[in-house]
């Protein structure tokens, strides 16, 4: 469908084409534009190259069928409601070079409603209003976070019984 050259994807080229359950984005394309694959609702499986610079706003809406995007580490920015209403969405990888993640990138669904998700950079993804948002909040891991705080009361106990022991040795 998609021919070797194309440098974009153009705005709305697939819009709501029921058809469309796989598609594969030739190495040549650097850009999807906005709309471009909106509610393709049996597009299953996109499979990216890791030409793809930009994902436009809108650019995945509605494409409710969709289970897994992986989204190549070329990618740097990711439009507004980009892939808004992927309701089988059940895995979503994004990369460590993405600098920029537009408004409501992602709806909330039943994987992320209660969790905690992060780049691989610790860049915490945050749901704010039931949509999912990148924040510049660098994060540390919550696991080390529970040791410290352990490790302060453990010591907190020990300074404590120890002084009250002071007196008897």
């Amino acid at each position: 469908i998609l021919k070797d050259g194309m440098k974009s994807i153009p705005e709305k080229m697939f819009s709501e084409n029921s058809r469309l359950t796989r598609i594969l984005i030739p190495l040549s394309v650097t850009h999807i534009k906005n709309s471009a694959f909106y509610k393709c609702t049996s597009l299953e499986q996109i499979m990216f190259h890791s030409s793809i610079k930009s994902i436009g706003s809108e650019a995945f809406f509605g494409c409710s069928s969709l289970k897994k995007i992986i989204i190549p580490s070329s990618v740097t920015f990711i439009g507004s409601r980009a892939f808004y209403c992927c309701q089988s969405l059940r895995e979503l990888s994004i990369p460590l070079s993405l600098t920029s993640i537009k408004e409501s990138f992602f709806q909330e669904n039943d994987m992320y409603s209660n969790s905690e998700l992060y780049t691989s950079n610790q860049n915490k993804l945050k749901l704010f209003d039931n949509e999912l948002h990148l924040t510049n909040e660098k994060v540390i891991n919550s696991h080390i976070k529970k040791n410290y705080l352990l490790l302060i009361i453990i010591l907190v106990l020990f300074c404590f019984l120890f002084m009250k022991l002071l007196p008897f040795i």
